[in-house]
């Protein structure tokens, strides 16, 4: 657990520091864990407002848990909608808001069962 909490401490503030440089281009990062579970941590442009489908872009064994929040980078105001996880497969989710921009992301962290060579 500590190695994941430190893997993720890491990966979280590596991003931060390239915050400013993220413009239209998704981050992911995919990390094994223990007992064959992946956990694949990204950041996705959200343009659109409404439903978005976002690919884990590998299949987990079953579908994974998933966690997701806000991000609007270069904005001093609050953001006015949630982000709401609607369905989850084995190879993408949904994620359905009211909000929508060119500096507006969806950070997500999906953790499930996957070979590790399907962690990637």
């Amino acid at each position: 657990m500590k190695a994941l909490m430190l893997g993720l401490a890491v990966t979280v503030a590596a991003w931060s520091a390239a915050a400013q440089e993220v413009t239209r281009d998704a981050m992911r990062e995919a990390i094994v864990l223990p007992n064959g579970r992946c956990m694949i941590v990204a950041t996705t442009p959200k343009t659109v407002q409404g439903t978005i489908v976002i690919p884990f872009g590998m299949n987990f064994k079953t579908a994974p848990s998933v966690l997701v929040s806000s991000v609007w980078i270069g904005s001093d105001r609050g953001i006015g909608a949630t982000e709401t996880v609607t369905a989850i497969s084995i190879d993408q989710f949904s994620d359905t808001s009211a909000a929508a921009s060119g500096s507006y992301f969806v950070s997500w962290t999906a953790v499930g069962r996957a070979g590790v060579k399907a962690c990637k």
